[in-house]
C-alpha cells in the first residue's frame, strides 16, 4: 500500500473510531440486513462483538507499516472464522459492510481513492484469512473465548 492510501485509510477510519459502538452497529446491521441467515453465527448481545471487531480493525490499521505484525493476527482470525463456518460470500459481504459503514459515519460518499485504498486493504485481509482457513480452522470451543480480546500487535 502506498503512503497516500495509508493516509486515506487512517483519515476515514477516524470516522469509525469516533464512535466505535455506532460504527460496529452499522457494520453488523448491514450484514444482517443483506444476509439474515448469518445472524445465528453471532452472539445475541452484539456490543462485545462490535467492540472486538473495532479493536481488531484498529490493531490492523496501527500496523499498516508493519505487515509482519498484521499477518499473524489475520492468520489466527482466518482459522477461527473457518471454524465458525464463514464462507467466501461472507467475506465479500463484510467488505461491502465495511465500506458502507465508513460512508455512513462520514455522511458522504467516499472518494474513489479512499474506496480503492480500503478495497485493497480489505482484499489483503480477506485473502490472508481465507488462505489460513484453507489449512483448516478451529472449532468454536478451540477458539479464543468470546471474552478474550484480540492481541494488540
Amino acid at each position: 500500500m502506498t503512503p497516500t492510501q495509508k493516509a486515506l485509510i487512517a483519515e476515514s477510519y477516524a470516522w469509525l473510531a469516533s464512535d466505535v459502538d455506532a460504527s460496529a452497529d452499522l457494520f453488523y446491521r448491514y450484514m444482517f440486513e443483506q444476509n439474515p441467515s448469518i445472524r445465528m453465527m453471532f452472539p445475541v448481545n452484539m456490543s462485545r462483538q462490535g467492540r472486538k471487531f473495532m479493536d481488531m480493525l484498529g490493531s490492523i490499521l496501527s500496523c499498516l507499516d508493519r505487515m509482519d505484525r498484521i499477518v499473524p493476527l489475520l492468520w489466527q482470525l482466518g482459522k477461527r472464522h473457518e471454524g465458525y463456518g464463514v464462507t467466501e460470500a461472507h467475506y465479500v459481504l463484510a467488505g461491502e459492510a465495511l465500506l458502507w459503514a465508513i460512508e455512513q459515519r462520514s455522511q458522504r460518499a467516499l472518494s474513489v481513492e479512499t474506496r480503492e485504498a480500503w478495497q485493497e486493504l480489505y482484499a489483503i485481509m480477506a485473502r490472508t484469512m481465507q488462505q489460513s482457513a484453507e489449512e483448516g480452522g478451529v472449532t468454536r470451543t478451540e477458539a479464543a473465548s468470546a471474552d478474550a480480546p484480540f492481541p494488540a500487535y
